[in-house]
């Protein structure tokens, strides 16, 4: 069946903003609790039981190819839980397995046997500055996203502390969800994320996105075009590489390898620089390769810093938000420490003066902002994260520069149940859906 669109919206950005707020856990699976997969395959546990699937899964049901490969990192995962000393001989042995994940789920397992926290390795600054080169020249807007480290959250732990039910029922819904695309495609990781969009806020543009990390390119395909009704793109010629897109809505996708994966949308099919993107992975970069080494150098890498972003304010954002008027360009930077996150925004224009009106008029926005959120607070006291996040901002304007800091102290999954408590849409609907062309964007005038 075909999906529709509403609902797949719904669904992923609910998926997509879990595992990208979820600390230390960004694989698919990191999102489903144990307990919640026994049960939804109607499975009493024993450890005799996951000894058997951690070493040798039950075949795969039709049409969910990767039934078997779940079932054995679930009941690995659950051996570590349990703290199952029995399992240390399976567990060590299955740390040389070559299959995807194997390994380092055992190796996990091992670690929380032994009550130590496993930390997985993340991306290096090397393909960071590879993806970022695939990334058109002429986009108003740059960013990356790497991976941290810590523990990972499930839905039910984020359920615990979510306010009211239609909130409670979009996660809950999720975990039906993510076991029935894990079947399908099996387990995947993120490591980082680069993007670039060009014509944000017009009616126009496009936005390239590359994530990085491992996945099975042939089972995300089928499913793609199974459940997604997307084709292999007509003259594409890149070898190790399947470019897919679909027959009506304005999105392609570049399948290049098992650790890469390119989306291209906007909001016509005019607009996308699939040539570009294409051109770019087979001389090994393009667009943003000449300035590439240069932007990583604010990347996200081995250190604390786990987002970065630039962008040119075009004439679309100046039109439609006042606070932005008086710059030209800007900058964002997230770096981690632990539970601690601080951010800044700088932001440069072109008259001093100007600036300086912006930044009061942010300023004055904010003072009335956490005098809303203070009356807000004790009927939602969910709202306190946020609340301690806008205490901590600081404006400060100088010459034709301004900026803005900030801390978030805490996990940051707590600022999704914020946002899905504001909005409290309701529950959605199953993922039988179709895409939707993103939100419509513009190019910006060429420098």
């Amino acid at each position: 069946m075909a999906m529709d669109p509403m609902s797949s919206i719904n669904f992923m950005m609910s998926l997509f903003m879990l595992l990208l707020s979820n600390g230390g856990g960004t694989d698919l699976l990191d999102a489903f609790p144990t307990d919640g997969y026994w049960q939804a395959k109607q499975v009493t546990v024993t450890v005799d039981q996951l000894l058997a699937d951690a070493e040798h899964p039950p075949v795969a049901a039709e049409g969910h190819p990767k039934e078997a490969q779940i079932r054995q990192l679930m009941a690995i995962r659950t051996l570590g839980q349990q703290k199952q000393a029995r399992a240390i001989p399976l567990l060590k042995n299955l740390t040389n397995s070559k299959d995807p994940f194997v390994a380092e789920y055992a190796a996990a397992a091992l670690k929380a046997i032994d009550g130590q926290l496993f930390q997985r390795p993340i991306s290096q600054t090397r393909s960071l500055k590879s993806d970022l080169s695939l990334i058109p020249a002429k986009v108003d807007v740059v960013a990356q996203w790497v991976a941290g480290r810590g523990n990972a959250i499930t839905i039910s732990e984020i359920i615990t502390g979510f306010p009211g039910a239609a909130g409670q029922d979009n996660f809950k819904t999720l975990d039906k969800e993510i076991l029935e695309i894990a079947e399908r495609v099996g387990n995947a990781r993120i490591d980082s994320i680069s993007l670039g969009a060009r014509g944000v806020g017009e009616d126009s543009g496009f936005v390239v996105v590359v994530l990085h990390g491992t996945y099975d390119s042939q089972a995300l395909a089928q499913f793609l075009k199974d459940k997604m009704q997307m084709t292999p793109r007509q003259g594409a010629n890149l070898q190790g590489v399947d470019v897919l897109v679909h027959p009506q809505a304005p999105v392609a996708v570049f399948l290049a390898g098992d650790q890469r994966v390119i989306v291209i949308a906007g909001p016509e099919k005019k607009s996308l620089p699939i040539d570009d993107v294409a051109a770019a992975l087979q001389n090994g970069g393009g667009g943003l390769s000449a300035i590439a080494d240069e932007m990583a150098k604010n990347a996200p890498g081995d250190g604390d810093r786990i987002i970065w972003a630039v962008a040119k304010v075009t004439a679309a954002m100046r039109r439609d938000s006042p606070e932005l008027k008086a710059f030209k360009s800007g900058a964002l930077t997230i770096d981690r420490k632990d539970d601690v996150y601080r951010f800044e925004l700088k932001g440069a224009g072109d008259d001093a003066a100007q600036v300086a009106d912006g930044a009061a008029l942010w300023t004055r926005n904010l003072e009335e902002g956490k005098t809303s959120l203070k009356n807000e607070l004790t009927k939602h006291p969910f709202l306190k994260p946020m609340a301690d996040v806008m205490d901590s901002i600081k404006f400060q304007a100088d010459g034709v520069k301004a900026s803005m800091t900030g801390v978030f102290t805490g996990k940051p999954w707590s600022l999704v149940q914020i946002f899905q408590g504001m909005v409290m849409e309701p529950p959605m609907p199953s993922v039988e859906l179709q895409p939707l062309p993103p939100p419509a964007t513009e190019p910006a005038p060429q420098p």
